[in-house]
């Protein structure tokens, strides 16, 4: 439909997938799941893992390791 934009599009961006196609894709095995179910799923381990008491550099550090 629209052969110059396509065109564009793989020579703009293709190259750079690495950068912007993780926010479409996930590196786990996430069986369909939706990326708010993966979110609140993040949360609930961060919150079960925290308290009202705990540091924001551990709180940091938490959440770091859920993200990597």
């Amino acid at each position: 439909k629209y052969p110059d934009s396509a065109s564009y599009l793989n020579r703009a961006l293709f190259n750079e997938k690495e950068h912007w196609a993780y926010c479409y894709v996930s590196k786990y095995f996430t069986a369909g799941m939706q990326s708010t179910q993966r979110v609140e799923g993040q949360n609930a381990i961060i919150k079960n893992s925290v308290n009202s008491s705990t540091s924001l550099i551990n709180l940091a550090k938490h959440i770091d390791e859920q993200i990597n």
